[in-house]
């Protein structure tokens, strides 16, 4: 049986602490891995995060390096570049929440050092786990048009990028993922916000088989909303992607341990796919080139919108037709 694989969490802000909490609670029920260190500019934040979940809060980089096997990176967007690559080096395997990096040549970069390193690499695309999305049937039923709206009110979190990178990045990721087609064109509105960043986002993608996608996000919205639905010629599927219950998390489909999945828990079904990962040493489902994937697709979207342009689409393929 393997040895129980050492965790540290850099970061002990909100994810930090959700991380912070999958991993005990996956411990709990006989999973061999525990928290060991917690590393935070501020150090009592990371003392805050030992002295609830276990481990011992580091007061440098070199001593929470010490004696870790992986570790979660769950700081700033801006540092999760500078912050993996030196994990990486130290020989360590890394999570990092999304996005992978604050732009493509960081996370292009990023996934170079843990190509030549020969570690493994997995981007928090948590929504991929979420058994929500497994309710449509994708290869019995043709669906012409999926929409998904992702709104939440104003709040601090996530504030150092847009409303692409934070929330439809999600989005753009899983379908683009999941239809077998080629992404032809993409057309998108924005609003920015007081900061001036992009704070609401609509994207319609447009792909060769001739589906449809249609992206809203929004960070300025009066309620919290995460609704799915689909289109096709027999049947429509609406859901909310927050009804974790709502459909069993198949593990055949990320090929994932079920052994030791809960399946209504993203979070969890995400750490035990980085955990399978580590110990046979074959790239998880979200591996940095999916991350990389995804910040391109952000590009594009925001290459193609047109800000304060009357509420019109800006196309960024010509191809893409009226």
């Amino acid at each position: 049986m393997p040895r129980d694989v050492s965790v540290g969490i850099v970061g002990a802000g909100p994810m930090g602490r959700l991380h912070a909490r999958t991993v005990c609670a996956l411990a709990a029920r006989g999973s061999r891995f525990k928290l060991s260190r917690t590393l935070d500019r501020h150090h009592g934040r990371a003392q805050s995060l030992a002295t609830e979940f276990g481990g011992e809060a580091a007061s440098d980089f070199d001593s929470f390096v010490r004696d870790v096997d992986v570790a979660i990176v769950a700081v700033p967007t801006h540092a999760h570049n500078i912050i993996s690559i030196r994990l990486i080096d130290h020989g360590l395997d890394v999570l990092v929440e999304k996005p992978l990096a604050e732009n493509v040549m960081e996370g292009e970069a990023l996934v170079a050092a843990t190509d030549a390193a020969k570690r493994i690499l997995q981007v928090g695309h948590v929504e991929w786990y979420n058994a929500a999305w497994r309710v449509p049937d994708w290869h019995d039923e043709f669906f012409e048009r999926i929409e998904v709206d992702r709104f939440q009110p104003p709040s601090e979190r996530g504030n150092d990028i847009d409303v692409i990178q934070d929330l439809m990045l999600h989005d753009l990721d899983w379908t683009t993922r999941v239809i077998d087609s080629a992404l032809v064109g993409i057309k998108a509105v924005g609003r920015r916000g007081q900061g001036g960043r992009v704070e609401a986002a609509e994207a319609e993608l447009r792909f060769s088989d001739g589906r449809v996608v249609g992206l809203r996000a929004s960070r300025m919205h009066t309620e919290r909303r995460r609704e799915a639905r689909f289109y096709g010629v027999n049947k429509t599927a609406i859901i909310d992607l927050e009804d974790l219950c709502s459909a069993p998390f198949d593990a055949d489909s990320t090929g994932t341990d079920a052994g030791l999945m809960n399946g209504n828990d993203p979070l969890e079904s995400q750490w035990v796919d980085f955990i399978k990962a580590c110990r046979s040493r074959v790239a998880p489902i979200n591996h940095g080139r999916v991350g990389l994937d995804a910040l391109r697709l952000v590009e594009r979207v925001r290459d193609a919108i047109a800000i304060d342009a009357g509420g019109s689409m800006h196309d960024d393929d010509s191809r893409f037709g009226g």
